[in-house]
């Protein structure tokens, strides 16, 4: 059984403070890392603020008072907890605050739940979380919060409202009026089921309204390109300067595994020169913060000095001309028009590619993954599916 450790915090916020004199007073309950915060509605001068005592140092009756106060509030958390584990009840920092201070979990709405949530995880992004993470939950707010809007004309429900039903019809609502993919539709519905499964551990709904339904992720093929369509786009005469640099950031990312978000986050201290004299790529990926190695080929390096003294890359950080991420994609299906090809571009077509290649070229599945940043080679294994000019090339040789 975990055990359960949970601390009890009051400190000031400055930056709120009345006036220069005055800042609010601030309880936190923190219970295995995961905590919830707030203003206790008392305040106190900054200059009789004992931060490491957690208490006002002052001698008048309202800092006396205050710090009575004080002393009351984590009286009444400790008595919380022994009552929730003397029933066996999970203790957790919202439910540990809805006991000590009475607050009814009815009360609770589902959509300030999910911010609160999106609020404290953006405060971990790039520690616990990725930002991509942290977008993609705040994308899956949205969204249910304007199905709300379209479905029920309301702006929130509480917690104890949301149903199976209202579940289904979430999920539907996304695959007709937002017209999402399955694929899509199914990952913003786990998103909600995430958020879900906090509220059962926090007491603030009896069951998951999710338990039963059924919504399966679909198998879908890997576009990339081959050599030879690699070659004749690399090659391509594209005769228009904004269309070239994406075309040339989009071979980068084929022969180096490099996603948007990586090139994007890319600087001159995540290269490094091995004891041949040879240049490699180092850094942890965007999305997964999972580290990643990849030698620096005679292509993208051609590219990277080609860019060197480009205006939007002369002062640096960025070591290439990259444009906004709608823009890149939207530059990309017109370059896929303009050299004829049938595949329809978009930035995760080079990362594809890239691990596609390199699987025919006989690069160990290991080795891939290392150099695509994947945490295993189940992920990789993705891309092993394809390749079927392999599987006929090593079956010749055996004959």
């Amino acid at each position: 059984m975990r055990r359960t450790t949970f601390s009890i915090r009051f400190f000031i916020r400055q930056k709120n403070a009345h006036n220069s004199e005055q800042a609010p007073v601030y309880m936190r309950l923190t219970v295995n890392r995961h905590s919830v915060e707030w203003h206790i509605k008392r305040t106190v001068l900054t200059a009789k603020w004992d931060q490491g005592g957690q208490c006002s140092t002052g001698r008048s009756d309202s800092d006396k008072n205050l710090n009575l106060y004080l002393n009351h509030l984590r009286k009444k958390v400790y008595e919380a907890q022994t009552k929730l584990e003397e029933k066996n009840k999970v203790v957790t920092a919202t439910s540990l605050r809805n006991k000590a201070f009475g607050i009814q979990s009815e009360d609770q709405t589902l959509l300030k739940y999910y911010q609160d949530h999106n609020d404290k995880m953006e405060q971990l992004i790039g520690k616990d979380f990725a930002r991509l993470t942290w977008i993609r939950h705040k994308t899956s707010l949205n969204n249910f919060r304007e199905f709300l809007k379209y479905q029920y004309n309301k702006n929130d429900i509480l917690m104890k409202e949301l149903s199976t039903k209202i579940c289904r019809e979430y999920h539907h609502y996304l695959r007709t009026v937002r017209e999402c993919n399955n694929n899509t539709s199914v990952k913003y519905v786990k998103n909600l089921g995430k958020i879900i499964k906090l509220a059962v551990v926090d007491e603030l709904i009896d069951r998951n309204p999710l338990t039963g339904l059924r919504f399966k992720i679909e198998k879908v093929d890997v576009i990339s390109l081959s050599q030879k369509e690699l070659d004749n786009l690399s090659g391509f005469d594209i005769g228009n300067k904004g269309l070239e640099e994406v075309r040339d950031i989009f071979v980068f990312c084929c022969y180096t595994g490099l996603s948007y978000i990586d090139v994007k986050q890319l600087r001159e201290n995540h290269f490094e020169t091995d004891q041949y004299a040879h240049l490699w790529i180092r850094k942890k990926r965007g999305k997964t913060n999972v580290e990643f190695l990849v030698p620096l080929l005679e292509v993208p390096e051609g590219i990277l000095r080609k860019y060197y003294d480009h205006p939007q890359v002369r002062n640096r950080p960025l070591l290439l001309p990259l444009k906004a991420n709608q823009k890149y994609n939207e530059y990309l299906k017109n370059i896929s028009e303009l050299v004829g090809l049938e595949k329809n571009l978009t930035s995760h077509v080079a990362r594809h590619t890239f691990g596609t290649v390199m699987l025919q070229r006989g690069i160990s599945l290991e080795v891939v993954s290392k150099m695509m940043g994947h945490s295993n080679t189940k992920i990789t294994q993705h891309y092993a599916r394809v390749l079927e000019g392999r599987i006929r090339s090593e079956m010749s040789s055996l004959k």
